[in-house]
């Protein structure tokens, strides 16, 4: 086939002189089509990781198809983090960007910048090329190319399962006015999909006080293997149907998931596993870490979550174990301190069960310095662990506060042994922390029952977003009933409103004010004044950032209310406990009850002679991280050493007893 050319065919292509190319000019593209300079927008070039988010967790090495990521030392430590950069491989890499897909902070993308340079054989000459090469185009990714990201995989598309899996919940209706167990646990299939969302990456366990071996237990579950499960529980913590309850599992909030989506039910899974075991499987489980025979008596002073674990790990050891406790059954605030619709009493038994199946002999009724003295223990014994915890309970200094309110920790004592406790119509609690909601909820339900409706306020030195109560006490009093002042705000503006003294009071929705004559303490018994008080119609109030001033009282000396100044800081520049008042501010509570929630104590009577023998600092007994003090027979643990922590105890009763065993071992 032929066909005739045109003369101008040379010259056909002067066509295009001023036309614009289809092609990406390098080093500007088209900046109509992407409208920016460089790389297409999603262009997968070399990685970008951001060092203040990166927490080390090693999710892109594990995903790698090519083996092109290695985790190296890094500068990112601290709680959460794990000190570890990932370090990019290029000669391996094939851009897949996999990693950026599973990393679970987001901070690993992949940039617009694709150019290396790489120095010339001649300037790197003496040195093996190959070996060079290799090094060269192994790269600690950071944050250089942070302002020209390419490629990131968006929440809707991460390969990641960022929402939990939701537990069922009593209904708040069916609950206020009872102690049934507010949660009811996962079912199979709600652990094993929950399970499934864990990378595995271990953040967990090493925030954990116990450095339990959260992943491999949630890996269990995942396998569909309960007892493995359980048996990995219970190498670090022998109190799991408590912990899967009430533990404050700090390892939650640094989950690598959680920087993106919501942490796993890491508590919620522990309890799945040892619900799902029946008490003499868990009996054999461990058993199988009995490896000792030492055959030494030691006694431990207090059945608490430390003393019930230094327990369970001396009799591992092959020790003759006795714990002392001066309630009727063993388990110190576990027991008689946390409500029963937190931790239901048989959840509790089923781990002291546990213990005593060990040879663990749990003497009950038994006070120290009482009923036997520290000088009969020592006697006895070739060792003492003392786990009291914090029993006496803390009070404020306020005008007429001495002998006219009740201390919370001592009504849910009482309450939890079974004793009838006094329950005002209208109650105040100061107080912001955990033991504050615990006898707020308490006697909210007890309000229900004995008159038929709720009538409280809590006041609290912190702001609502400061308080120290787990997030879940507040969500769930909220459910119950409890009014934030975020909540009042959002619904209902304050009122301004005079009182029959010419006085201008706010007053928030659910308040009302009720004028009544009392007692004036700056001007004796018998002179009295007006006042109005703020009253609570509404439930529960939460009134924030407020310090008791004094007690106010009725004419018979009743107890009528509490007043109070506006708080306007906590602590100082250095964290140190220093309240700022503004003294102008008052604002009155109505109320014929105040309940104080402000901490607990130590109580170290019972030591008898051997307290002069201590060391002690800051008013607590000083020791180690392992709980040995002045005296090498004398060690400690739990609240006396670390705070009034669960967790924190069961991890000191561990260490403790790898002391004590090494102690009797010399």
């Amino acid at each position: 086939m032929s066909f005739k050319k045109s003369f101008f065919s040379p010259l056909a292509f002067w066509k295009n002189l001023f036309k614009k190319p289809t092609t990406v000019r390098y080093p500007k593209e088209d900046i109509t089509t992407f409208g920016k300079e460089g790389a297409a927008p999603t262009y997968r070039g070399l990685h970008s990781n951001d060092i203040h988010i990166c927490i080390g967790c090693g999710t892109c090495a594990d995903i790698c198809p090519t083996a092109a990521i290695k985790m190296v030392e890094g500068e990112n430590k601290g709680e959460g983090k794990l000190g570890k950069r990932p370090e990019i491989d290029y000669g391996r890499c094939c851009f897949c960007a996999f990693c950026v897909d599973i990393c679970p902070t987001g901070s690993l993308n992949m940039s617009r910048d694709y150019l290396f340079n790489y120095p010339t054989p001649i300037d790197k000459f003496g040195d093996d090329e190959v070996e060079d090469v290799k090094k060269t185009l192994q790269v600690v990714a950071g944050d250089k190319y942070i302002h020209n990201l390419g490629y990131q995989t968006p929440d809707e598309l991460s390969w990641l399962d960022l929402n939990r899996v939701k537990i069922e919940h009593l209904a708040p209706e069916k609950r206020w006015d009872n102690f049934l167990e507010i949660i009811k646990g996962y079912s199979k299939k709600q652990a094993e999909k929950e399970a499934s969302r864990c990378v595995e990456c271990g953040v967990c366990t090493e925030t954990c006080p116990a450095h339990m071996n959260i992943p491999e237990y949630i890996r269990a579950i995942w396998d569909g293997d309960v007892e493995e499960s359980v048996r990995q529980i219970y190498e670090d913590n022998p109190l799991p149907n408590v912990c899967g309850r009430v533990c404050t599992h700090k390892c939650e909030s640094v989950c690598a998931i959680s920087h993106r989506g919501e942490a796993i039910a890491i508590r919620w899974l522990k309890r799945y596993a040892v619900d799902s075991l029946p008490t003499e499987e868990i009996i054999k489980v461990s058993k199988e870490y009995v490896k000792g025979s030492g055959n030494k008596k030691i006694s431990i002073i207090g059945g608490g979550p430390s003393g019930l674990s230094a327990a369970y790990y001396l009799s591992l050891l092959g020790h003759k174990v006795t714990v002392y406790d001066e309630g009727k059954k063993a388990g110190g605030v576990m027991r008689y301190g946390i409500p029963a619709y937190r931790l239901p009493d048989e959840a509790l038994d089923r781990d002291i069960e546990v213990i005593r199946s060990l040879g663990v002999e749990i003497k009950t009724g038994q006070k120290i310095g009482k009923d036997l003295s520290m000088d009969r223990i020592k006697k006895d014994s070739d060792a003492v662990f003392i786990a009291t915890g914090l029993q006496n309970a803390r009070g404020i200094d306020i005008k007429g506060i001495q002998g006219k309110s009740e201390k919370a920790i001592e009504l849910l004592n009482r309450f939890r042994k079974g004793e009838e406790i006094p329950v005002g119509k209208n109650i105040i609690i100061i107080g912001g922390g955990n033991v504050a909601f615990d006898i707020a909820r308490t006697l909210s339900r007890l309000q229900r029952q004995k008159y038929g409706k709720v009538s409280m306020i809590i006041t609290s030195l912190e702001k609502e977003e400061e308080l120290p109560a787990d997030l879940e006490e507040l969500v769930e009093s909220r459910e119950e009933g409890l009014n934030l002042e975020s909540d009042i705000a959002a619904k209902d503006p304050q009122q301004l409103v005079i009182d029959p003294f010419g006085n201008t009071v706010k007053l928030k929705a659910g308040e009302k004010l009720e004028c009544i004559t009392v007692i004036n303490p700056e001007n004796g018994k018998n002179a009295v004044m007006n006042i109005c008080t703020v009253e609570q119609t509404k439930g529960v109030m939460l009134e924030p950032s407020r310090a008791p001033q004094e007690v106010i009282f009725d004419e018979k000396g009743n107890v009528r209310g509490l007043k109070t100044v506006k708080c306007l800081s906590v602590f100082d520049e250095n964290k140190r406990f220093h309240p700022v008042f503004d003294l102008c501010e008052e604002k009155i509570f109505y109320g014929d009850m105040i309940v104080e929630a402000i901490g607990q104590s130590a109580d170290y009577s019972y030591l008898g002679d051997f307290k002069d023998q201590l060391e002690f600092e800051q008013g607590r007994i000083k020791s180690d991280e392992k709980g040995r003090t002045s005296l090498d027979w004398f060690f400690i643990g739990g609240d006396i050493l670390h705070g009034p922590d669960i967790i924190h105890g069961i991890a000191d009763g561990h260490r403790s007893a790898q002391a004590i065993d090494e102690y009797l071992n010399q």
